[in-house]
């Protein structure tokens, strides 16, 4: 028998900098951190952002090329709000390679592999997609 933990946190990612990371289960730390990454990370999150098309993307990427889907897998959703305008992806099975680029790159921006404490690395990526859930949350990002 295979067990497979994967680590379930929620990071926010504020206009001013502020990340607040919420640790729930099998990461090293659990519960609310706070701590802040620079004016230029934030921006490169919003270009980030831009440069997928976020506001393009499908809302759910729940199935496979033919139409099936399974039971047990990471769900990473992102969301961002700006200009307005509030959007949120869920990833769980077969997302475009940019959504899956982006996800990684919210999680280095943020600073969340500055932090070694904050994020059990299972299977070498938080993210990876054989159980559990991940979830990336931008509630106040602005542009």
């Amino acid at each position: 028998m295979v067990v497979l933990l994967i680590a379930y946190y929620s990071a926010e990612v504020y206009a001013d900098g502020t990340v607040v990371y919420h640790g729930e289960a099998c990461v090293k730390v659990m519960g609310e951190r706070r701590h802040k990454i620079t004016p230029d990370r934030v921006a490169q999150l919003v270009k980030a952002f831009e440069q997928v098309n976020y506001f393009s993307l499908k809302d759910a990427h729940e199935v496979d090329e033919h139409g099936l889907s399974y039971t047990d897998l990471a769900r990473t959703t992102t969301s961002i709000s700006m200009n307005g305008k509030y959007k949120k992806v869920v990833d769980y099975l077969c997302p475009p390679k940019e959504l899956v680029a982006l996800e990684d790159l919210i999680d280095k921006l943020a600073g969340l592999y500055d932090r070694p404490a904050v994020i059990t690395q299972t299977l070498n990526k938080p993210w990876d997609r054989s159980g559990g859930s991940v979830s990336h949350n931008f509630p106040s990002v602005q542009h």
